[in-house]
């Protein structure tokens, strides 16, 4: 269910794979390499890490039906939240030609996320394949251990005893007692001999459970921040707070289609000229099981005395997922104009995201 956008610090940065967010389930720990292609032939410079607190300590009391509903927003705030840490390194494009690294740090979580849908990919008949199989193990496990306490002379040894003529109480609550244990006994024995042999039984179900693929669909919501360091020539004593920012993105999310939106105040404390707004949309096809792709257009307005005139990013995202919490993105396009703190060296977009989920089992999809 690992469909996160890229580091809220990339916004900041101008090297967002994509500049309107598509609101997604977390994993408890994801990376993100972005690299601009150059022809393919410089080494990435641009990194984030991303960590779910409510996932990492374990999803306490969570259930699977608690999980897949809509859920308050309280829930959604906890088990969305996330943290990151992004950075990313280029030359300056003054006439010093430093090196400056940029590190941000964001936040993320949402307020609306939608409800899973449970005929996406025969979800619901694969998820009571699992439950039937369940049952059976926990069936045969059952009769096993009553076919066993039926047959164990020790228990009808003590079943026999409670039936003697002018027994007394204290002995009555003895014979309990060992009848109490030798059940526990039967049951652990049970458990350590049958173990092995529903090994296999466990393991596919374990399979079919890994493999389903799940979406949320209906109205979504994300609230997102960062904020932004530089450090010219990498060094600490060099370096300034020089971005934040704070947006919305969000829509509605059908099964194959989406239609998304976004509302950013980006602010620059040392340049007001640089503070801007920004608005735009996304549409989304992803019904290819493994490919998805969009398109985007952002309108970019300066709000700062003596701001210039408006600009514009627009670009299509080719997704492909290539294995359980793996994603690659190629983005090509236009980006806001050159010469600005959010585009420094063209207004060329064609850069690459990979993105690697840790610390869960649960599907990219």
């Amino acid at each position: 269910m690992l469909l996160p956008p890229a580091s809220p610090g990339f916004i900041l940065m101008g090297k967002e794979p994509a500049s309107v967010e598509r609101p997604g389930s977390v994993s408890d720990f994801a990376v993100s390499i972005l690299n601009q292609t150059k022809n393919f032939t410089i080494f990435p410079l641009n990194y984030s890490i991303e960590a779910a607190p409510y996932w990492l300590i374990g999803a306490p009391n969570l259930t699977f039906e608690e999980y897949s509903k809509e859920g308050s927003v309280g829930d959604n705030f906890l088990q969305t939240l996330s943290v990151s840490l992004a950075s990313s390194t280029e030359e300056s494009n003054n006439s010093e030609n430093l090196s400056v690294t940029s590190a941000a740090a964001g936040i993320r979580f949402s307020l609306f996320r939608g409800a899973v849908d449970p005929k996406f990919n025969d979800y619901s008949a694969r998820l009571d394949s699992i439950l039937a199989r369940i049952k059976f193990i926990n069936t045969i496990f059952q009769d096993e251990i009553v076919k066993r306490k039926r047959n164990d002379p020790v228990l009808d040894s003590l079943k026999g005893m409670l039936l003697q003529p002018d027994i007394s109480a204290d002995k009555v609550t003895i014979i309990e007692e060992k009848l109490r244990l030798r059940n526990e006994e039967i049951e652990k024995e049970a458990d350590a001999e049958l173990k092995e042999s529903f090994k296999s039984e466990a393991e596919a179900v374990r399979s079919v459970a890994g493999s389903l693929q799940l979406r949320r669909i209906g109205w979504k919501l994300d609230i997102a921040g960062a904020v932004l360091f530089d450090f010219i020539q990498q060094k600490f004593n060099k370096g300034e707070f020089s971005r934040y920012g704070l947006w919305l993105s969000g829509g509605y999310e059908w099964t194959s289609f989406s239609g998304l939106g976004v509302v950013r105040l980006l602010r620059d404390p040392k340049n007001s000229e640089l503070n801007s707004f920004d608005i735009g949309g996304r549409i989304i096809y992803d019904n290819l099981r493994k490919f998805a792709f969009s398109a985007e257009g952002i309108l970019r307005k300066f709000s700062g005395p003596g701001a210039d005139d408006s600009q514009w990013r627009a670009a299509v995202i080719l997704d492909y997922y290539f294995g359980d919490n793996k994603k690659i993105s190629f983005t090509f396009g236009k980006n806001f104009e050159a010469g600005t703190r959010f585009s420094t060296s063209g207004d060329l977009i064609s850069a690459i995201n990979l993105l690697f989920g840790f610390g869960t089992e649960r599907p990219i999809l």
